[in-house]
């Protein structure tokens, strides 16, 4: 009879043949189930089912594959990642806002660079009429 603990499938039954030629029922643990990706939730290939015992002996070589978001993502999910990375798609609402705001901001610059060129006029005239009155004042050497 086996103990109360192995009589629920929590444990897999294996038969295993012994040295004597008798076959003797063992009861293991079961595996994991299998690595999903995490974006569309596919199984993931190249990544072992096992326990953790003995994922901790295996190497990191062997636990995923080698590639970007190896272990993480399908390799389909982690085309698309690196794919959206290097050239990131834009919403039409997100790229009429930033025209918006950069034509905005052209503007205040032009703004600011007349109201510049017109202070500079105003100074250079005040000058150059301060210079006027100056030498008419200045009494003259007959």
């Amino acid at each position: 009879m086996p103990a109360g603990r192995f009589k629920s499938r929590t444990f897999r039954r294996v038969f295993v043949r012994t040295p004597g030629a008798r076959t003797v029922l063992h009861y293991r643990k079961r595996k994991p189930k299998a690595a999903k990706c995490g974006c569309c939730g596919t199984a993931l290939k190249g990544v072992p089912r096992e326990r953790p015992y003995k994922m901790s002996n295996l190497p990191k070589t062997k636990k995923r594959p080698e590639r970007p978001f190896g272990g993480n993502l399908c390799s389909r999910c982690m085309r698309k990642a690196v794919v959206e990375k290097a050239r990131p798609v834009e919403k039409p609402e997100e790229v009429k806002e930033e025209k918006e705001a950069k034509s905005k901001d052209e503007e205040k610059k032009k703004q600011e660079k007349v109201e510049k060129t017109e202070k500079k006029g105003k100074t250079e005239k005040v000058k150059k009429e301060a210079a006027k009155e100056a030498k008419e004042d200045k009494p003259k050497k007959d």
